[in-house]
C-alpha cells in the first residue's frame, strides 16, 4: 500500500473513530449525521483525485521528465519489423 493511501485509510478511520467517542461521551446523536457527512464529503474528495488520475493515464497524457524512460519516444513500437 502506498503511503498517500495508508495516510487516508488512516484519515478515515480516524474520523469513524472521532464520530463514535463523540456520540457516545457526549450523548449527542446529532453527531452521527454530521460525521456520516464529513466522512462522505471526505471520500467524494478522494474519489475525484483517483478519478483526474485515472482520466490523467487514459487521456495518455505526457509524463513528467522525470518519469520517461530514456530513449524511447511514443510510438516506436509500432515501427519495429
Amino acid at each position: 500500500m502506498q503511503n498517500g493511501q495508508q495516510r487516508r485509510l488512516i484519515e478515515a478511520v480516524g474520523l469513524v473513530l472521532a464520530a463514535l467517542g463523540v456520540v457516545r461521551l457526549t450523548g449527542w446523536n446529532a453527531a452521527d449525521p454530521v460525521f456520516a457527512l464529513t466522512i462522505s464529503g471526505y471520500m467524494l474528495f478522494n474519489a475525484s483525485h483517483i478519478a483526474r488520475d485515472a482520466l490523467a493515464q487514459l487521456l495518455d497524457r505526457e509524463l513528467p521528465r522525470a518519469g520517461r524512460s530514456l530513449g524511447v519516444a511514443p510510438g516506436d513500437h509500432l515501427n519495429q519489423a
